[in-house]
């Protein structure tokens, strides 16, 4: 057997992306056995038995946010809160790590402060070291949307450990690898891509569920999953739908909560469009809200791979995204269209075509279930990942 271990600096039960992505791997760990696999860990810098979702939505953490956010208002503040955010949870990983008594075949990271202090705490480690990336593909763009003062040399200290450090670099979606072999050519060669899988909400959740919205007889219903905030961009979703030759004909399910939630809510009355925008807040009941809309809307303007998206093809809803990172790849079999840019404009002109499509609705959702069951479940996920470890790990056998 082969042992692979996962290290992530955050809770495994954390409510983010790559967290997610961890937990599906190990849930479907026999899948990995099948092919010789044994996953070992994970090993996480914050404790698993917190509740991650209980503990976001608690006095501590939004002190803690604020604290951080006011941090990174400076480029001693930003520092001091990467080591804070990143570097000290690494370091918990490691630690945990160290008291494992399997012999590793493969070290895999979901974040390069954890890849960093293992090279420095094993060197003469004789396993293979792949690094997952969630992000577009280039490199330290989502770092500085959350602190912009993080110092240039910073990041190019990163982005060599990360070329050099790994012996595969693997991201989820084919255009955010294909921009990131572009951008740095010297490490092209070890580059990867896999589908990013979701298990199917058909089979793991409560479509059933009673979910009120206002009746908006005869709208098309858009929804939009996921943090409300600037790189979504819900806020141009809101002043699409106030566009002339829309407003009135669509209503709007914004899912969710953050930084731009009671801005949503005033834009929508600032605008004459709160009837027609429902903000519910966050739910477990994901699934219910899904089948209450007709298509599914992504603005973002920045993305590795929106799990929302997939969600929402896994229920068969037509997808409207824009190119964020590798978003447009869940539009490739006539499910849905591209819009064009992020702005305002752009997404009422997306709307505007589907509006004119409506009879096509049904079977473009359809297509998406298809595309989606193809390939964006976690088993093909897990095929996929397995493949390139046994394709690592041959190079040396």
């Amino acid at each position: 057997m082969i042992n692979v271990c996962f290290f992530i600096s955050s809770s495994i039960n954390a409510p983010n992306g790559a967290a997610g992505f961890v937990r599906r791997l190990y849930s479907h760990s026999k899948s990995f056995e099948s092919n010789g696999i044994k996953l070992v860990g994970p090993f996480c810098g914050v404790a698993a038995s917190q509740d991650m979702v209980k503990y976001s939505n608690s006095f501590t953490a939004k002190l803690k946010k604020l604290v951080k956010d006011t941090l990174a208002m400076t480029r001693w503040g930003t520092l001091r809160s990467l080591y804070l955010g990143g570097k000290r949870h690494a370091i918990e990983a490691i630690n945990a790590f160290d008291n494992n008594s399997n012999s590793i075949d493969v070290a895999i990271f979901n974040d390069v402060d954890v890849l960093a202090v293992f090279i420095n705490h094993y060197p003469d480690f004789q396993g293979k070291i792949i690094s997952i990336e969630h992000d577009n593909g280039v490199f330290g763009q989502m770092l500085l949307e959350t602190y912009p003062n993080v110092p240039a040399n910073v990041i190019a200290e990163r982005l060599e450990l990360q070329c050099n450090a790994n012996d595969l670099i693997v991201f989820v979606g084919e255009c955010n690898r294909a921009r990131f072999a572009y951008l740095n050519s010297n490490a092209a060669y070890k580059t990867r891509s896999i589908h990013l899988g979701i298990d199917d909400l058909l089979q793991v959740h409560n479509a059933d569920a009673d979910v009120v919205l206002p009746n908006r007889r005869g709208a098309l219903t858009l929804i939009s999953t996921g943090t409300i905030c600037d790189r979504k961009n819900q806020l141009s979703i809101i002043r699409a739908i106030a566009q002339p030759g829309i407003k009135g004909k669509v209503s709007l399910i914004l899912l969710g909560n953050g930084p731009d939630y009671e801005q949503a809510l005033k834009l929508s009355k600032e605008l004459g469009v709160s009837k027609s925008v429902s903000l519910p807040g966050t739910t477990e009941n994901v699934t219910g809200y899904l089948h209450k809309a007709d298509s599914y809307i992504c603005a973002s303007k920045s993305e590795g791979l929106p799990t929302a998206i997939l969600e929402a093809m896994a229920v068969g809803l037509p997808i409207i995204t824009t190119k964020a990172g590798a978003a447009e790849e869940a539009v490739s079999n006539g499910n849905g269209m591209i819009i064009k840019g992020c702005g305002p404009v752009e997404i009422a002109g997306a709307i505007e075509e589907l509006l004119k499509r409506k009879t096509e609705l049904k079977d473009m959702g359809a297509k998406s279930r298809e595309l989606f069951e193809r390939c964006y479940t976690s088993e093909v996920m897990c095929s996929e990942l397995s493949n390139l470890i046994c394709e690592i790990v041959g190079e040396v056998s």
